[in-house]
């Protein structure tokens, strides 16, 4: 499940590097011009921001899954 996370994180980064167009947006002051290291810089954080969350939400799944299936031997 945590691997899903790790390829779905690569197929949006890389899909975000193919599509710089010299422009950043920001979220309340609209578009201005940047470089493409600014723009991945703000890439990035928006995927931790992201993925962080659903990372933790996917562990506590598994270890629920885990511990359930231990329970149900008993």
């Amino acid at each position: 499940m945590l691997g899903m996370l790790f390829v779905v994180g690569g197929i949006l980064l890389g899909s975000a590097a193919t599509g710089y167009d010299g422009n950043c947006y920001g979220f309340t002051d609209g578009v201005s011009g940047c470089s493409f290291e600014d723009y991945m810089s703000i890439q990035i954080q928006w995927l931790f921001i992201l993925m962080i969350p659903a990372a933790v939400v996917v562990s506590v799944v598994a270890i629920l899954n885990l511990i359930l299936s231990q329970l149900s031997k008993i």
